[in-house]
């Protein structure tokens, strides 16, 4: 696979930075790009780090080695060694150590803004919120800039929808400080074809590295706790290893459980309006109440006594939960939920979620096994 040097070109409006890829599979575009905002086009660097990110699972998973032509921060070249040795121990016959080779290797210029990424979910809400002004003491660690990249959990042909989960974030986020970086990009294109946990892969880390002029900290909000940490493309063992020597990236948020979240963020009243963990709705109704995703949030908030103050979700009703098809219900999240739900008698929608798990053939003696 070989990555051609980026160019940074204007279009109507929009910067993008983009990299020519040549690849052995013909169902691949011919490029990589992010696009910015013409405001935000001074962030934009003409350099290979973010597209070496992204593109090394994907070398990993067809077999062949990543030839960057552009300039390489050394310190992501030995870190992109080492991530790949993680992932190869975890997946040996999925991902095969690919040889990075880099034709440039030079130190990137540095920033001075600490950023975010953003889906306007309960992880990335939580990671916010502990790095506004009002919680975090420490204004070196705060969060200037919050990056809501499309193509992770919003197709590219949803501009639309976009567009406006950008402007109504973008307003919310402005009153406590923060600025919204809009990003869209086609890099969701180059991994369709990996295993789950590795789809969206590196995409925020890239989109990091696309904006590194601007940039001195990434915090990648988790997915997982580290009492339950499985192999993902977002990992503590592996997002700090996409770092440069100018950009700093943190796993943060991952001593908590979605409901110790949900129990920190249920206070706050942009959650009631803003929270959005579908990959159905738009701003005006963000939640569409039936997914998995849906499902499990509402469960927890009833858990909490606070689903009433969301104005995001439907009302709660048991036949959704007990139809609710989902992938698999693991133990991890009955434990969490069934003790503080028992305590507040508020076990009803855990139990009829815990019946759908059964239905939907969840092994049975996951659900046995949790603390209760």
């Amino acid at each position: 696979m070989i990555v051609h040097a980026p160019q940074i070109e204007e279009r109507g409006g929009v910067l993008a930075v983009s990299a020519r890829v040549d690849v052995g599979r013909r169902d691949l575009p011919d490029a990589v790009w992010f696009e910015v905002p013409a405001r935000f086009g001074d962030l934009l660097v003409a350099r290979a780090d973010a597209f070496a990110a992204l593109l090394c699972p994907l070398a990993m998973a067809l077999g062949e080695d990543l030839d960057v032509r552009g300039p390489l921060s050394p310190r992501l070249l030995l870190g992109l060694r080492e991530w790949q040795e993680a992932v190869h121990a975890w997946l040996p016959g999925t991902f095969r150590v690919a040889r990075v080779e880099a034709a440039e290797l030079s130190r990137p210029a540095g920033g001075g803004s600490v950023a975010a990424a953003f889906s306007g979910g309960v992880d990335s809400f939580y990671t916010l919120w502990c790095h506004l002004a009002k919680n975090e003491p420490v204004p070196e660690l705060r969060v200037g800039r919050a990056l809501f990249v499309q193509g992770i959990d919003i197709d590219a042909g949803e501009a639309g929808r976009f567009d406006e989960l950008a402007r109504a974030y973008a307003e919310l986020l402005a009153r406590h400080g923060v600025e919204l970086v809009p990003i869209r990009t086609n890099a969701k294109d180059f991994s369709r074809r990996l295993r789950k946990g590795f789809r969206v892969g590196t995409m925020p880390m890239a989109a990091a590295l696309a904006l590194g002029a601007g940039l001195a900290r990434f915090l990648s909000p988790a997915s997982h706790v580290y009492d339950n940490l499985e192999p993902w493309a977002s990992h503590p063992g592996l997002d700090y290893l996409l770092a440069t020597e100018t950009l700093e990236v943190v796993y943060h948020g991952g001593g908590l459980t979605r409901l110790d979240k949900l129990r920190v963020l249920a206070d706050w009243e942009a959650t009631h309006t803003h929270l959005r963990v579908c990959r159905r709705g738009g701003a005006g109704a963000p939640n569409c109440g039936r997914c998995q995703k849906c499902i499990g949030t509402m469960v927890r908030l009833e858990v909490l006594g606070a689903l009433s103050h969301y104005a995001v979700f439907p009302p709660l009703e048991g036949r959704h939960v007990r139809r609710v098809r989902f992938v698999g219900l693991d133990d991890h999240f009955v434990a969490e939920t069934l003790e503080p739900a028992f305590r507040t008698g508020r076990y009803r929608r855990v139990l009829d979620l815990a019946c759908a798990a059964v239905v939907n053939r969840t092994p049975l003696r996951r659900l046995l096994a949790a603390r209760i």
